[in-house]
């Protein structure tokens, strides 16, 4: 028994984009495809800043297969609070913008909570490097049986 870390999975290196022929070996079979890879439809209720960042995330977090038809919702809020979060953000470039006076402290404080909100939903759909570090990929079905099934009554 060799000691050591256990090896990252391929799945997961090309996912990080860490992976290497030279040093991973060849990939013997192709990546496993999603479950379906059509586009999920994007919710009528999304606000219109919503939606840009739904175009704009849901088909990376769809290509990493953390996004599926039933995490339309969840996916939704996490849209909703980064909409929310850039349209905060956006008022400090308005002009006479003052972070000395109240409206600025206000706008400081409204741009943090959105953001310590939005944390939780981006680990959730692998949208942070951590969570993409995290992610365990599917084992695959044609692995052969382990030398010691049998083994034991």
């Amino acid at each position: 028994m060799a000691g050591g870390w256990n090896r990252k999975p391929l799945e997961l290196h090309r996912q990080a984009g860490t992976y290497r022929a030279d040093r991973h070996g060849a990939v013997d079979a192709p990546a496993p495809a999603a479950v379906d890879d059509a586009p999920i439809a994007k919710p009528r209720w999304l606000s219109g800043g919503a939606g840009v960042v739904w175009a704009e995330l849901a088909p990376i977090a769809q290509s990493l297969g953390t996004l599926q038809p039933s995490d339309v919702t969840a996916f939704g809020g996490l849209c909703e609070l980064e909409a929310t979060r850039q349209a905060v953000s956006a008022q400090k470039d308005a002009q006479g913008f003052d972070l000395a006076s109240d409206e600025g402290r206000r706008t400081l404080r409204a741009e943090r909570a959105t953001a310590a909100a939005l944390r939780p939903f981006l680990a959730l759909f692998a949208l942070e490097p951590v969570a993409r570090a995290r992610m365990v990929a599917p084992r695959p079905a044609n692995k052969a049986p382990s030398r010691w099934a049998g083994v034991l009554p």
